[in-house]
């Protein structure tokens, strides 16, 4: 089925209508919300949702191939097509454990990341584009974090270093004070590549962000 409103073109199974129904709302409201705190412009373009009932057709419309699936991989962003897709909470366990809500944000603020900045996430460094999006989506958990050892920015480059170093629990905070310490424009300068980020990082900047992060929750 197909549904088509302000800004997306959602395809999904007749069976999961319901389910479509309120990632469609969810997305629709968040679209707006991340234009008006980013100050982006808005898209002439529909974003094309697609949410999948089963792996098959997630690898399939996500361009992927079985080989390279993994049971994490729930949620995928492609600027160059303006497409989401989202694995359905019913169709692994994977996707039922995660919320699925907050994946959908995530994968939003890739796509509106990348028209406004007219840089692919995937030529942004790392840390820096899933950062703004694990942040923004609310996916950082403080008792995923420790507050003595945890990874530097350097060891964040590269899709590797950042996967295997935890760089999904850290870098939403650690963007989230590079923001605070030096200012949004300054972060979109970083994001296309305007301005090294290693020439504002300092020695001891992770650990300051982890203790301001952890301090600003507690007085909420």
């Amino acid at each position: 089925m197909i549904n088509e409103t302000t800004h997306f073109i959602t395809h999904y199974h007749e069976a999961e209508a319901t389910l479509a129904e309120q990632f469609i709302t969810l997305l629709e409201d968040k679209y707006g919300e991340i234009q008006k705190a980013f100050q982006f412009k808005k898209s002439t373009q529909k974003y094309t949702f697609h949410l999948c009932n089963n792996i098959d057709e997630y690898i399939e419309k996500t361009g992927k191939n079985k080989e390279e699936y993994q049971d994490w991989m729930v949620g995928h962003s492609n600027g160059r097509t303006h497409t989401i897709c989202l694995l359905s909470p019913n169709a692994s366990a994977e996707a039922a454990n995660q919320d699925m809500e907050k994946v959908a944000v995530h994968e939003l603020v890739h796509m509106l990341f990348d028209d406004a900045t007219s840089v692919a996430e995937e030529d942004a460094e790392v840390w820096i584009a899933e950062g703004i999006a694990v942040f923004y989506a609310e996916q950082t958990e403080l008792r995923y974090v420790s507050k003595t050892e945890y990874p530097k920015l350097i060891e964040l480059i590269g899709f590797d270093n950042f996967a295997d170093n935890g760089g999904y629990d850290y870098a939403g905070i650690y963007v989230w004070y590079f923001i605070k310490r030096f200012g949004f424009e300054k972060f979109l300068e970083v994001y296309r590549g305007e301005c090294e980020w290693q020439e504002l990082i300092y020695d001891g900047f992770e650990g300051e962000a982890i203790e301001a992060f952890a301090k600003e929750k507690q007085e909420r």
